[in-house]
């Protein structure tokens, strides 16, 4: 009888164990990055079943994997991320990750030479798309909120805005622009980025008004301001942009696959077409990089 009780308080000891040992490994990474890490084992998982392949984990698999998210568009960051998604999961469930050949190396170095010629899946926001966003704003969340989003939509737009610095990105927070950073006249915009992607420094770039005043940047700051100065500008977060993007595009009837991302590559279309040299395009956008002519589309 002691003998079957001591068996069972080891038996019950061993599972609390082993339910730590899980719980310590879905620790070892923040929580975002394994929700992110979840949709990629999804992602894998579905593209298996669709081609009905077994060995998920193998090499072969990989390749196929990679070439597939390259093929749709993914730049060679986030397959890399994608990547050690599935190293993680290899480790968490003991599995040795044998898809890390040197074949799969020359693949990664072919995506980052052809990245150039990748048909990027986001299409750039015109002026008339941009228009009819500006006016569905009001109509899809009110004469209030409505001003707001106008008001981002035509910034992100003249000022080249990455999304992160337009809304709050949980990646990387400190981009987000404050309304002290913004200084606004009749006749022009002055905006002043402390932290941005590569920033090296504080740069300092100017925003001139548009004569069709709904898409006007200087016009729907006007009406969008007064903000207290540490506040950021746009009280939005990533997950708010997409949102409200997604609900004016579909007012609008639009199905082309814009992302708030679309609007720094119609910004940069615009000032192109319209003779701004490539070394002020360069400066405004803020590009350390080339990476600035992969914006500018046809």
């Amino acid at each position: 009888m002691l003998l079957r009780f001591v068996l069972h308080l080891m038996f019950v000891d061993l599972n609390g164990l082993r339910s730590d040992a899980d719980w310590l490994v879905g620790e070892s990474v923040a929580r975002s990055t394994s929700r992110s890490y979840q949709r990629v084992m999804q992602k894998l998982e579905g593209f298996c079943q669709q081609h009905h392949i077994k060995d998920k984990f193998s090499a072969a698999t990989i390749e196929l994997f990679v070439t597939k998210a390259r093929n749709d568009g993914l730049g060679l960051g986030a397959i890399r991320s994608m990547l050690s998604a599935i190293r993680h999961h290899c480790k968490s469930v003991n599995i040795t990750a044998s898809f890390d050949t040197p074949r799969l190396s020359l693949i990664l170095r072919g995506i980052k030479r052809t990245a150039m010629s990748v048909p990027r899946r986001n299409r750039p926001v015109s002026l008339s798309i941009l228009n009819r966003l500006c006016q569905a704003a009001p109509i899809c969340f009110g004469k209030k909120v409505g001003r707001t989003v106008s008001a981002m939509f035509s910034l992100c737009f003249f000022a080249l805005l990455r999304p992160s610095e337009a809304a709050r990105s949980p990646a990387s927070p400190q981009h987000q622009l404050l309304s002290k950073h913004v200084r606004l006249s009749a006749n022009r915009i002055s905006v002043k980025f402390y932290s941005f992607k590569h920033s090296v420094g504080p740069v300092k770039i100017t925003v001139l008004p548009h004569f069709n005043k709904i898409i006007c940047p200087v016009q729907n700051l006007l009406c969008h301001l007064p903000v207290p100065r540490k506040k950021p500008l746009f009280d939005f977060t990533a997950a708010d942009f997409r949102f409200v993007l997604t609900k004016c595009l579909r007012h609008c009837g639009i199905k082309r696959h814009i992302t708030p991302h679309s609007f720094r590559s119609g910004g940069a279309t615009f000032y192109s077409a319209n003779g701004m040299t490539d070394a002020t395009l360069k400066a405004k956008g803020r590009w350390r990089s080339d990476a600035y002519l992969s914006y500018v589309r046809s």
